[in-house]
């Protein structure tokens, strides 16, 4: 029997560094699961006005989560992009197919355009404490690296439009959760 909650459709788990914690993201609604690309809508888990949830695109192949953030009135916030590491049947988690790490470092895309890279002292301070290996930095610098080379070269759209295309069917009526 295992220590962890049962959910009845995907659930994804996410791991982090700072603060050190686990959370079952079981609160969040799926609606594509595909080994390159998966969709969720969720609500924040500390909702304020100004960030009650948004719609998520990850990519665990390339190790990014996307997501564009809205406010109590539903307006955009901004683009929030997350560097992850994706697991599918961690040996953590043997029960839960989607598994991430969060890898610390995390871009803000303003609705003015203005780009703001995150954390970046948080991965130097985690791989100084030992939290996290030399390698599994570099990891997050080279995916950080070829997140700013969407975003800088104008290929971000291709990364948010899943999400654009999310937002329009549920709108409409027509995405169904899985």
């Amino acid at each position: 029997m295992s220590d962890y909650p049962h959910f009845a459709s995907p659930c994804i788990v996410r791991r982090r560094y700072i603060p050190d914690e686990l959370t079952f993201l079981d609160e969040d609604f799926v609606y594509e699961l595909k080994e390159d690309r998966i969709l969720t809508a969720w609500e924040a888990i500390h909702p304020r006005t100004d960030l009650m949830g948004g719609l998520s695109v990850y990519y665990p192949k390339q190790g990014f989560k996307i997501s564009k953030c809205y406010d109590s009135n539903r307006q955009l916030v901004h683009w929030y992009c997350d560097i992850i590491r994706f697991h599918y049947h961690s040996p953590a988690f043997p029960s839960y197919p989607l598994y991430y790490e969060d890898l610390l470092l995390d871009v803000v895309i303003k609705n003015d355009g203005q780009i703001r890279v995150l954390d970046t002292d948080e991965l130097a301070d985690a791989m100084e404490q030992g939290i996290v290996s030399p390698e599994t930095s570099c990891l997050a610098l080279r995916r950080m690296h070829d997140l700013l080379h969407h975003i800088y070269s104008g290929e971000f759209a291709r990364l948010q439009q899943p999400v654009l295309d999310l937002e329009k069917k549920i709108h409409s009526g027509e995405a169904k959760p899985i």
